[in-house]
């Protein structure tokens, strides 16, 4: 897949990247596990993601098309 909607991370077809397959290429519970952070979660990576885009002075209306949102209160 190419293009503005290609893949950052793909399986080893080619296809999306399934959270097993994640886990086994990244080895995540032991990365999590030696960081010391308690119940981890992958989509944790996503809000930090947003947070430190954030902090680097990214608008909102960007945020909010990059990841995905309508609405930029709480739901």
């Amino acid at each position: 897949m190419k293009g503005d909607d290609a893949l950052v991370f793909t399986g080893l077809k080619g296809g999306p990247m399934r959270r097993n397959g994640f886990d086994k290429v990244t080895r995540w519970g032991h990365v999590v596990e030696a960081l010391g952070v308690p119940n981890p979660h992958f989509h944790d990576l996503r809000h930090t993601g947003i947070a430190l885009a954030a902090d680097m002075g990214i608008s909102t209306r960007n945020l909010m098309a990059r990841w995905g949102t309508t609405t930029s209160g709480p739901r």
